[in-house]
């Protein structure tokens, strides 16, 4: 949570936004075309490093699909 943005309140729902790097993460983790679509749209926003040291907070190392994934659209 600390790292989304609170966007509002509607009733009993409470509306948060990811962080663009936790976007990324949960788009890479799927790894799919349109996903990889949206993160290169990212990349200017974030640096790799950034987003690989939150994979790793999240416990996901090299050899995930997230990780590759990540590499592959940055390096691109």
């Amino acid at each position: 949570m600390a790292q989304s943005s609170h966007i509002g309140v509607f009733g009993i729902l409470t509306v948060r936004a990811l962080s663009v790097i936790d976007t990324i993460i949960t788009k890479s983790s799927r790894s799919n075309p349109r996903d990889y679509d949206d993160i290169r749209m990212c990349v200017g926003s974030v640096n790799e490093g950034d987003v690989l040291n939150r994979l790793r907070e999240y416990q996901f190392g090299p050899d995930s699909v997230a990780w590759r994934t990540i590499t592959d659209v940055f390096g691109a």
